[in-house]
């Protein structure tokens, strides 16, 4: 029976040129994580005498011999890593409050600019960028729902950022559908228009970048019901539009607007926007990944008429986007079967609001293998509005 290895190596900060030198033990047998626990201290001491003095921001190099053994000779190797005072503090005043989750947003929406040392103490979540997420876990620790971050878990993720497994990450929804709903006049002349979430459960952050016309003004973006103690932030250009929100607990489930845009039109021409990227939760979400729909547009005083609309491109390999519209709310079936009537997929099948909605299709079945070439038909079912088109696939 074998036994767990141990290496030698040399501590040095760079700050105050202290050296300690350690012995790392491996975690288990054949683990190939080695770890060691040395006492810190905050007033200078001598080296090899069992303390590391450390202050934040110091720069630590870690130096040691790797032995390859079948794999060839001994490599000498270096690691540099940099002391974190307190996690979440991005001001920088020895305390996490709501204002540093306040100040994570404004970043996430590029209102501010973030310099490699507030990365680091601000990258939370240990997904290598600051998004809402982070600023979602910085109000949980504010308001003890946790008690540390994510990012320093004591799970080893080797290769280093591997965290397809992150213990802390809450689920997104496989299919998420996410819409721009109806828009709502008010009367001074501008209009209320609500993001809709197919699926809220866990959902405690999100990032979104939209495509807006110009002559749109965006006077402001708030929580939508139910999410009142959310934070919001948001950076408006003539031609985007980057939002983010982000909340420390939620007890919505089902489907429901998330936020509320208020906007003004400038000119005489439909208000339209796209929703171009999303990102819940801190996970990215992409047509051809995970998400179901991430396009809608919003169209101002158009009167909607029930419709589902021939795909583009017809014939396809192997995407096609699908485009629907809703007159009234109501629940939603979209399944795509074979020409001989069976059931490949179902792509929508749940309640959703007025509004103008595009899908795609990646040519793959409901446990995600790709079909063969042929004609499939895509059914829409709504209400008493039922509506068949036939799609061509080409391998």
């Amino acid at each position: 029976m074998g036994l767990a290895e141990q290496v030698s190596a040399s501590i040095t900060n760079t700050i105050s040129g202290e050296i300690e030198n350690v012995t790392l033990t491996e975690t288990d047998l054949s683990t190939g994580i080695f770890q060691v626990r040395i006492p810190t201290i905050a007033t200078p001491s001598g080296n090899n005498d069992g303390d590391l003095t450390l202050a934040s921001w110091d720069t630590l190099n870690v130096s040691y011999t790797d032995a390859l053994t079948a794999q060839g000779g001994s490599s000498a190797l270096l690691d540099t890593t940099r002391v974190v005072n307190l996690f979440g503090d991005v001001r920088v005043n020895d305390q996490v409050q709501a204002f540093d989750a306040a100040r994570l947003l404004a970043i996430s929406v590029g209102l501010i600019s973030s310099n490699t040392q507030t990365t680091l103490v601000g990258d939370v979540d240990g997904g290598g960028s600051i998004q809402a997420f982070d600023a979602s876990k910085v109000l949980q620790y504010v308001v003890r729902l946790i008690n540390r971050f994510p990012v320093q878990t004591d799970t080893t993720f080797n290769p280093p950022g591997d965290v397809k497994n992150h213990p802390f990450l809450k689920p997104v929804p496989q299919h998420q559908i996410i819409a721009l709903g109806e828009l709502q006049p008010q009367s001074d002349d501008t209009y209320f228009l609500p993001i809709h979430l197919g699926e809220r459960e866990g959902i405690l952050s999100g990032t979104l970048t939209l495509g807006i016309d110009p002559g749109i003004e965006v006077l402001d973006v708030n929580p939508a019901n139910g999410y009142g103690s959310f934070m919001t932030a948001h950076n408006a250009t003539e031609q985007s539009l980057q939002l983010a929100f982000a909340g420390s607990q939620s007890n919505l489930t089902g489907s429901g607007d998330v936020v509320l845009l208020h906007l003004r039109s400038t000119g005489d021409a439909p208000i339209r926007l796209s929703l171009d990227q999303v990102a819940l939760n801190g996970q990215l979400l992409t047509p051809t990944v995970n998400i179901e729909a991430i396009e809608a547009v919003a169209a101002q005083t158009q009167t909607l008429i029930t419709d589902l609309h021939q795909n583009v491109p017809n014939p396809f390999n192997p995407q096609t986007t699908i485009r629907y519209d809703l007159s009234q709310a109501g629940h939603v079936n979209i399944v795509i079967y074979s020409i001989t009537g069976q059931r490949i997929r179902t792509l929508v099948s749940q309640h959703q609001v007025r509004g103008s909605y595009q899908i795609q299709w990646d040519g793959q079945d409901a446990v995600g293998r790709d079909v063969s070439s042929g004609v499939y038909l895509m059914r829409m079912n709504a209400s008493t509005f039922a509506k068949t088109q036939k799609m061509l696939l080409l391998r």
